[in-house]
This record gives C-alpha cells, structure tokens and sequence, in this order.
C-alpha cells in the first residue's frame, strides 16, 4: 500500500509515497506545508507513525488557513506512549476560520470546533487506551461544536467516562450521532450529550478482549 497526499488545488495533485522512508517523502511534506494556505481541501491519507509528528506541525505551524474547509488525515499507527491530545496541547489551535469538516484517525491537532458542521474521530482498539483523551478534553470540544451536524466517534471515548461529571453539553444543531466503543463508554457519553428529537442516534457496541484475544 501506499501513502498518498491528496490537494484541492484548480488541477487536484496526487501524491503517492511508498510506505518505506523515501528519500521524498520530506520534500513532498515540506510542499504540502507551504501550499496549504492555498487549499480548501486537504487529505493525508495511510500515513507512516514515523511522520506523525512533522505532518501535525505542518498544520499547527501555519499561521492562517484561510480557505481549508474539509481536512481528513489517516495514519496507519500511532506508537507513542502519551495521549494523542498531550502531544499537541503546548500547541494553539489551527487558525483555520473557513474549517468545516474534520476527519481524523488514529492523529490529532487542536482546532477550534465552533465552526465544523461534520467531525468524525476514529481510534485503532488494538492500539490502547492509554492514546484517547482525557473526560474533560473530550467534553470540552464536544462543548464548542455548537454548529455541528454530524459526529462519528469511533474507539474514542475514554474508559473512564462514566466517572465524569454530568454536565449536559447542548448540540442543537445536531442531526446525525454515530458512536462505534465498548458499551459503557458509549452509553456514558450519550447521558452527557442534549440532542434535538431530531437527530438520529447509532451505536455500535464492541466486546472487550482479554489478552487472550477472548471475550473479557
């Protein structure tokens, strides 16, 4: 398989990179970051953990994204030890005010939420918890999605939700809620959200493994 870097530029550019290190992979990283103040659309697909780091400075470092609307990055590991949400947290949001759909797997980079309509979060199981964010980190992006249409968290709501405090966190434009974890995650996230009668809710509830790979 490959890794490929997806631009909305007039003439849309592919770029394919083999998974192995490529001697191009830094200057092809290097071009993505000084264009992206050009893009509405950006996908990074597949990605490498090795690459972690640099593609998430590539987005925190800009000053301004003026015309990003969709953003969806897909990495195929993430090895570190630290949640995803601690390594970026020295870091300002994206300044990306035109920003309207997020899609992230197994990657993060702090935005602000208040201006998405789509957001999908998706998490490898296998990878750990020790990856997902914190109660508090969780409920307090869900709480800026004030104009947010649809979410999609997968393997994403920490283990210990159901010690969170139960605030009720209002997302009145809400029409679509997808939740794919195991069923005390899902469930205690769902007693913290208010929903419009409207909306349309999905679970999907796994079964904990044990080591062994049985049924917990």
């Amino acid at each position: 398989s490959v890794e490929s870097f997806v631009f909305d530029l007039a003439v849309p550019l592919v770029f394919d990179i083999p998974e192995r290190t490529c001697l191009h992979t830094a200057s092809l990283i290097s071009f993505m970051a000084k264009n992206l103040t050009r893009e509405r659309e950006v996908r990074v697909d597949r990605v490498n953990d090795e690459h972690w780091s640099t593609i998430a400075s590539a987005f925190i470092s800009q000053a301004v994204l003026p015309s990003l609307q969709t953003l969806q990055v897909s990495f195929l590991d993430f090895k570190e030890n630290r949640p995803i949400t601690d390594l970026t947290s020295e870091y300002p949001p994206m300044r990306a005010p035109c920003l309207q759909s997020i899609q992230f797997q197994n990657f993060f980079v702090p935005f602000n939420a208040s201006t998405l309509s789509n957001l999908e979060l998706t998490h490898f199981p296998h990878l750990g918890t020790h990856h997902l964010p914190s109660q508090s980190h969780l409920l307090d992006l869900l709480h800026q999605c004030v104009k947010l249409e649809v979410l999609k968290l997968e393997f994403w709501i920490p283990s210990d939700m159901s010690s969170a405090p139960k605030p009720s966190i209002s997302l009145p434009s809400l029409t679509k809620l997808e939740v794919t974890d195991y069923i005390g995650g899902g469930l205690s996230l769902y007693s913290h959200l208010a929903l419009m009668e409207k909306a349309e809710v999905g679970f999907k509830f796994a079964i904990p493994r044990d080591t062994n790979g049985d049924p917990a």
